[in-house]
């Protein structure tokens, strides 16, 4: 187990094993965004309301 954890943290892999992390992440958060997982939206709706539609009615956006 030693020598797996040696070279999965050397120096060429680590460098790769970092940048698949980070294109892991990037297709983990594509996949959230194409589900419409709407976790971070704090309860709110999709509808503005008060003065903000006032200014979306004005720009035109429904």
């Amino acid at each position: 187990m030693h020598r797996f954890f040696e070279a999965a943290l050397g120096y060429p892999t680590a460098l790769f094993s970092f940048a698949l992390l980070v294109v892991a992440g990037y297709w983990g958060l594509v996949l959230l965004g194409g589900l419409g997982v709407d976790l971070l939206d704090g309860g709110t709706t999709s509808t503005p309301t008060g003065a903000s539609s006032t200014a979306c009615d004005w720009a035109g956006h429904r």
